[in-house]
């Protein structure tokens, strides 16, 4: 459910986010791993969100930086 993700995205894994030893207990092993799995999920998406963003602006520098005002449409060289 999506309150079990947000939870399991907001819950650490450091020592003091469990009582016992986690290596001991298969369901705590379950816990720790769907939690790195929802916690790399969400740092995989704002990476990607992150670099979508970069790259629109960025873009969209390079486009508004490229406007030519001059109302001339060819330039010739006459030689």
């Amino acid at each position: 459910t999506v309150e079990r993700r947000l939870e399991h995205l907001g819950a650490g894994l450091g020592a003091l986010a469990y009582d016992r030893a986690p290596a001991s207990d298969r369901t705590l092993n379950y816990a720790i791993r769907r939690r790195l799995e929802v916690q790399d999920t969400a740092t995989l998406i704002l990476l990607v969100v992150g670099l979508l963003v970069t790259a629109g602006v960025s873009l969209w520098v390079v486009y508004h930086m490229s406007d030519d005002p001059s109302p001339v449409l060819f330039y010739t060289d006459p030689k």
